[in-house]
């Protein structure tokens, strides 16, 4: 982990839904992961939240997924004004056993499983330490999607982890965003496409260096030769 002083103790992604309200989304949630190996799923906080735990062999890998409504005043600062999903972890959770890269890969599991189970998603992002810090505070790192750039399909500032639904996989480029200098990038079954940038969200040297190779490429985007792969 990073020497940088932590300033929040959860990490969210949050998922941009285009249709559907919040409590249809977390039903969906539900009752896809229950037919889903490995998984455990039940409703918490009068059902405006669901408790979701990834479990393996050896780990259990706890999260909370909490609907926002469009318009809604309790919604999170993070999301446009429009339907979403908020998944959580702890920060703690990638401290266990110092396995890091495993702990990164049960998250990444889960944000692919509530992809698959919520339709109509737009646009997914996980933000790092520093980012969700930021925000908090009102600080020079934006808001990762705005109203403004999700009526253009497009994002605002690039984030730790993101997932590019096919609409904006057809603005960006399917080519283009799988050449990005990222750590993990993966084409979806249904052609979405997941980058992640580093392998540590909670480790900010690493991902700080990262980012900013990752935002100069899509601030220059459609001149991308001066970038190598990094697989």
């Amino acid at each position: 982990m990073g020497d940088r002083e932590l300033m929040v103790d959860t990490l969210p992604v949050d998922f941009i839904v285009s249709e559907g309200d919040e409590r249809t989304v977390l039903e969906s949630i539900i009752k896809a992961t229950s037919d889903v190996d490995g998984y455990r799923a039940e409703w918490r906080d009068e059902a405006s939240s669901v408790s979701l735990v990834r479990q393996t062999k050896n780990s259990t890998f706890p999260s909370v997924v909490t609907g926002h409504e469009s318009g809604s005043p309790n919604r999170s600062y993070m999301l446009p004004s429009t339907t979403g999903v908020e998944l959580r972890v702890f920060v703690d959770e990638f401290e266990i056993d110092d396995n890091v890269s495993e702990r990164t890969e049960l998250l990444l599991d889960l944000v692919l499983q509530i992809y698959t189970a919520t339709e109509a998603v737009a646009y997914a992002y996980g933000l790092d330490t520093e980012h969700v810090g930021s925000l908090v505070e009102g600080r020079e790192l934006g808001k990762p999607m705005t109203d403004e750039s999700l009526a253009e399909n497009r994002i605002n500032e690039v984030s730790w982890l993101m997932l590019f639904g096919p609409e904006l996989v057809a603005e960006y480029g399917l080519e283009w965003l799988l050449r990005a200098p990222a750590w993990k990038r993966e084409e979806l079954d249904d052609g979405a496409i997941l980058l992640v940038t580093s392998p540590d969200p909670t480790d900010y040297e690493q991902f700080s260096e990262d980012r900013d190779i990752l935002r100069t490429y899509f601030d220059g985007r459609g001149n991308d030769s001066q970038y190598t792969d990094r697989s």
